[in-house]
C-alpha cells in the first residue's frame, strides 16, 4: 500500500466511511484528494489526511455541523471553536435535563394508571401512609368550588398555570394530572375554597422554588366523578369527626390519572381525595 496515494476506495476502506462520503467531503471543500487524475478522474489521499477525516468524523459525532466544522479547519481559530464547543454542550445539557424530565413523567405516568387498579372502590375512606412529595404550586386567585361554570372555572385555572410555567420555562412537561389544594382552615371549617393547584416534581427537577409535602398518615379516598367531590369532602370529615382523628394539614386533591370523554369533550378524571391526619390517643376509634 503506497501510503502517500491511496484510492480513495482504500482511503474509505482505511477509516470505515463510504466513497459517497468522501466525494462529498470533496465537492464541500472540507477534505479535498492530495491528488486528481484530470484525464482518469480518479482521487488519491495522502495516509497523514486521515487526521482531518478522524476530526470531521468526530466533530460530527458531537452533532457538530460541517460549516463550522469546515470554518475550524480552513481558518484554526481555535478560540472561536472552543466558543462553539461551549454553546454546543450547553444546549446539550439543557436537552438532557428535558428527557430525564420526561422520562420521570413518563414513569409516573405509567406507576399512575396501574396504581388505579389497586386503590379502594370510590368513596370508601381508607388510610394510607403516604412518603415525602415534591411540588409546584401556583395561586390562580380563582376558586374552583361553588361555581355554576365549574368546568370552564376549572380550565381558566389550567391555562393560567400552564401559561405560568411556559412563561417562567419551567418545564412544561410536568403539566398533566394537575391537583388542587384546600388551606387546612378552610377544610375544618367546611368552607370550600380552593385556588391553589399544584404538579408533581421529580428528584431531579431544575425548579429554584418548590414545596415539600412531608410523609404522613392519611385518610383518603377515591373520587371517580369530580360533580362528588364535595360531598365526598364531607363524608370524609365526618369519618375524621367519628374516629376522633386530628387533621394535620392542607387537604389535596390528586388526579390519578386522566382521559378525554369524547362523548361530553371534557376530562374524566379520577380523584385521589387526602387528608393528612393524627391519631387522637384519647379517643375511641371504631
Amino acid at each position: 500500500m503506497d501510503y502517500k496515494k491511496l484510492t480513495i476506495g482504500q482511503m474509505a476502506e482505511l477509516n470505515r466511511v463510504s466513497t459517497q462520503t468522501l466525494r462529498y467531503y470533496d465537492k464541500f471543500g472540507i477534505l479535498k484528494p492530495n491528488l486528481y487524475n484530470k484525464d482518469t478522474g480518479y482521487r488519491y489521499y495522502n495516509m497523514s489526511q486521515c487526521a482531518v477525516l478522524d476530526t470531521i468524523t468526530h466533530m460530527k459525532s458531537l452533532n457538530m455541523p460541517l460549516e463550522q466544522i469546515k470554518a475550524y479547519i480552513d481558518t484554526g481559530d481555535y478560540d472561536s471553536f472552543i466558543s462553539e464547543l461551549t454553546d454546543k454542550y450547553t444546549k446539550i445539557k439543557e436537552e438532557i435535563r428535558r428527557l430525564e424530565n420526561i422520562e420521570a413523567v413518563l414513569k409516573r405516568k405509567i406507576d399512575d394508571y396501574q396504581k388505579r387498579s389497586l386503590l379502594p372502590p370510590d368513596g370508601v375512606p381508607y388510610i394510607e401512609v403516604i412518603h415525602q412529595r415534591q411540588i409546584y404550586k401556583f395561586d390562580t386567585h380563582i376558586n374552583y368550588y361553588y361555581n355554576g361554570n365549574s368546568i370552564e372555572q376549572y380550565e381558566h385555572m389550567l391555562r393560567l398555570f400552564k401559561n405560568h410555567l411556559l412563561e417562567k420555562d419551567l418545564g412544561i412537561e410536568y403539566f398533566y394530572n394537575v391537583g388542587s389544594i384546600m388551606k387546612k382552615e378552610d377544610f375544618i371549617n367546611q368552607n370550600y375554597v380552593s385556588t391553589e393547584l399544584f404538579i408533581f416534581l421529580q428528584a431531579q427537577h431544575t425548579f429554584k422554588k418548590y414545596d415539600i409535602i412531608k410523609p404522613n398518615t392519611y385518610l383518603c379516598m377515591t373520587c371517580e366523578n369530580t360533580d362528588t367531590e364535595t360531598e365526598y369532602i364531607q363524608l370524609m370529615y365526618d369519618t375524621i369527626e367519628k374516629n376522633y382523628y386530628q387533621i394535620a394539614g392542607d387537604y389535596i386533591c390528586e388526579v390519578v390519572n386522566e382521559s378525554f370523554a369524547f362523548d361530553s369533550q371534557k376530562r374524566n378524571m379520577t380523584l385521589k381525595l387526602q387528608i393528612p391526619i393524627t391519631f387522637h390517643q384519647s379517643g375511641t376509634a371504631d
